[in-house]
């Protein structure tokens, strides 16, 4: 496994308000994306609390200071690998990969001057009726998939009320394996109690996409290019659609590998979702979503998964 791309090195500062984002070329075990993973301390003082949050679209970890971090300081982030094959700790692939090199430690300092205020945070608010409702009910919420009154496997995607009811914070019947029958945090063993969507605690950590199962059978879909769902108005009479969804690093989207495929396959049951060559319930195109869709819902996750009781908005799921 490798470290692909950074927004910090010896000679790219950070801003003092800034998050630190790292790239890898797999997809992340949720298990490892904890503070005792991604170390962060000034080089001469103490460590650095920080929120870690994880992206599985774009593979991108983000760190986010709790406070100001010092202008003109030196820092150094440390990515701790595991001290052998059974050691729970440190930072693994799903599949069980390691870093090739390792320890990774990366030294660089804050600078006003520093870009990180234009970059949209790791906790952008997505709102629900605009951006994820119009997603799920075109694409999820058919009467033969995950709508309707008898929804496939309880879980209802066809409005607000269903989804809140049956998704945020409900243990997937796939992953319920354990001692008790409740959603739980990431696990010794992947997929353990997984929630379908986990919405977190609230602020400032929000919810985790990384521990939500239904986000493994979207990502299983082999999601397609471009969207073929219209987003709906604001519904609040804010700002306009967002542009994009990227974050300060840009990567480009990377399929799941045959080894990663493989892996989820064993332990997340079921087909993908949507099922391949599925078609969205306008008629508009292929039910499968895109990555820039995927990229919305990992978003909503992260704000902390927000549901609004209806949604009043034309094209908006009711």
């Amino acid at each position: 496994m490798h470290l692909v791309a950074a927004n910090i090195s010896a000679v790219r500062p950070l801003a003092p308000n800034g998050a630190v984002e790292l790239a890898f070329d797999r997809l992340l075990s949720p298990l490892c994306i904890v503070r005792q993973t991604f170390v962060l301390s000034e080089l001469n003082g103490g460590t650095v609390t920080t929120i870690v949050a994880y992206d599985p679209v774009t593979r991108v970890v983000s760190l986010t200071p709790l406070g100001y971090l010092d202008t003109n300081a030196v820092y150094r982030l440390e990515v701790i690998a595991p001290s052998s094959p059974a050691d729970g700790n440190g930072l693994r692939s799903v599949e069980g990969a390691t870093l090739e090199s390792s320890p990774l430690s990366i030294t660089f300092f804050v600078q006003d001057s520093a870009t990180s205020a234009s970059a949209p945070s790791p906790f952008q608010s997505v709102d629900f009726c605009r951006d994820i409702g119009p997603i799920f009910t075109n694409k999820c919420g058919t009467s033969s998939c995950h709508g309707g009154s008898l929804p496939a496997d309880g879980l209802g995607l066809d409005s607000p009320t269903a989804l809140a009811r049956t998704a945020l914070g409900q243990a997937a019947h796939g992953a319920n394996t354990g001692p008790t029958s409740a959603a739980q945090p990431p696990a010794t063993r992947f997929g353990l109690d997984m929630p379908l969507i986990d919405p977190g605690a609230g602020s400032p950590a929000g919810g985790n996409p990384g521990n939500s199962w239904l986000f493994y059978k979207l990502l299983m879909a082999d999601p397609v290019a471009v969207s073929s769902t219209p987003l709906a108005p604001s519904c609040d009479g804010g700002a306009a659609d967002p542009t994009h969804v990227n974050m300060q690093l840009e990567v480009e989207w990377q399929a799941l590998t045959s080894a990663e495929r493989a892996a989820l396959s064993s332990i997340v049951s079921g087909a993908p979702m949507p099922p391949r060559g599925a078609m969205s319930a306008d008629g508009s195109g292929i039910g499968t979503l895109s990555t820039d869709e995927l990229e919305r819902v990992s978003r909503w996750i992260a704000a902390g998964a927000q549901v609004p009781p209806t949604c009043g908005c034309s094209n908006a799921a009711q």
